[in-house]
């Protein structure tokens, strides 16, 4: 059997696709799908990120994994394969919270984890009886998971060869914005330790990128995990929350296993707004002590900004900047509020009638989709753009390196990042 497992892109505002050369760090999604599928089919992984789909190509089954961004794509590939009578069947974050949206350009959805339905899809496709939804009657329980097939990948296409490794799923808080309760529920997830650091032992290389959405979302048991990595001798980065380093032998274990980036959503410097969006867990008073207590391990850190709540206004903005001169983190990224399908921020704005439009492909760019309480369309769409043109300039860049901080890797990256914002490309956009 003959399959296709891609990734389609989104389009630009000028109607390209987005596409480059090379990915700076490999996804996991396309080979751990190549992992779950039976090793007797012939595997292409195609990431349109770097790789056009060729819908021209003669394949037994198609899957497509999608984002909310490449609905449009999505579609269009779909319906390229299926007017040649090629069965395609959807899957991923898009098709799990809004499958109603594809549904009827494509012969069948994943919705949800893959691990207990992709078996009968493939059974299914063989044996042409392909049924409209896939489900999993329950969570995985995330035991004996297989290995993504990173031997399918062109390894040129990625700048750095970073593998990614998944350790946990869940996220046991509750903010309004994020999608990953929604798919993977507030209960805390996460693969035998044992389990973990014996792919981690398999991997080609020692340069990993844990992708859980919260590493640690169970600070014992990440404490548990950064034990076993110590004697692995690997370079590691993740996303945490200001909850876990409140620890400080979480942040000590994180660095003697290896943590060169730790990410961490602070959102906002408001604490109104952060009530607002149920993110309890974060507390403004607390935010320069842990900070400071990464700088004193020697942790380099990025910090996440969002702007849009509807406690934010322009003065939001400029104490966003003060706060971020006063901290001085090695790096920032800013956004615009975008609500989700299916997540309680978009059940909120439906309900109150503030959506201005629902064309997903414009969800990736920098222009609201929905009309905020407290600033204009236009001062809003200017907000994160003022704070990386602050953040960025090459004044702040040396105020936050020299002389009493110098970190090589986050150094670079703030000048390949002032580059990008000059062009106005969004540094998010370049992983």
């Amino acid at each position: 059997m003959k399959i296709l497992l891609a990734m389609p892109a989104s389009y630009r505002r000028d109607g390209t696709l987005f596409q480059k050369r090379r990915r700076w760090i490999i996804p996991i999604t396309l080979p751990y799908l190549a992992g779950l599928t039976p090793k007797t089919a012939e595997i292409h992984l195609v990431d349109e990120f770097h790789t056009p789909i060729d819908t021209s190509i003669d394949y037994d089954l198609v899957g497509l994994t999608v984002l909310c961004a490449a609905e449009k794509r999505a579609i269009e590939v779909a319906q390229a394969f299926r007017k040649r009578g090629i069965k395609v069947v959807a899957g991923g974050i898009h098709a799990s919270l809004a499958p109603e949206r594809l549904q009827d350009h494509v012969d069948s959805i994943v919705s949800g984890e893959a691990e207990m339905v992709w078996a009968d899809v493939i059974a299914d496709a063989q044996n042409g009886r392909l049924k409209p939804l896939y489900k999993a009657p329950q969570l995985c329980d995330m035991q004996n998971l297989p290995r993504p097939r990173f031997d399918l990948l062109d390894m040129s296409k990625f700048l750095y060869n970073i593998y990614p490794v998944q350790t946990t799923r869940g996220c046991p808080h509750g903010c309004q914005f994020c999608e990953v309760q929604v798919l993977y529920g507030r209960k805390y997830r996460f693969r035998p330790v044992g389990e973990v650091l014996d792919e981690i032992k398999a991997l080609p290389g020692r340069n990993i990128h844990i992708v859980d959405d919260n590493i640690g979302g169970n600070v014992n048991r990440a404490k548990e995990l950064f034990r076993g990595m110590i004697p692995l001798k690997v370079r590691w980065s993740g996303l945490t929350t200001f909850k876990s380093i409140r620890d400080e032998e979480y942040v000590k274990l994180a660095k003697q296993s290896g943590c060169f980036h730790l990410n961490l959503g602070i959102e906002s410097v408001n604490p109104i707004s952060l009530d607002g969006i149920k993110k309890h867990h974060n507390s403004v008073t607390e935010y320069r002590d842990l900070l400071r207590g990464l700088d004193r391990h020697r942790v380099p850190y990025s910090l996440n900004f969002i702007l849009g709540f509807d406690e934010d206004t322009v003065e939001t903005v400029k104490r966003t900047m003060d706060f971020c001169r006063l901290i001085k983190p090695p790096m920032a990224f800013f956004s615009l509020l975008t609500p989700r399908p299916g997540t309680q921020l978009m059940a909120k704005l439906t309900a109150d009638g503030r959506l201005i439009h629902q064309r997903f492909e414009e969800y990736e760019w920098d222009d609201p989709v929905f009309r905020p309480k407290n600033m204009t369309l236009e001062e809003l769409k200017d907000g994160p753009w003022k704070c990386y043109d602050d953040f960025y300039s090459l004044g702040e860049m040396l105020k936050r390196f020299f002389p009493s901080r110098f970190y090589l890797n986050e150094f670079f990256l703030n000048l390949f990042y002032w580059y990008a914002i000059k062009k106005r490309i969004d540094p998010v956009s370049c992983f």
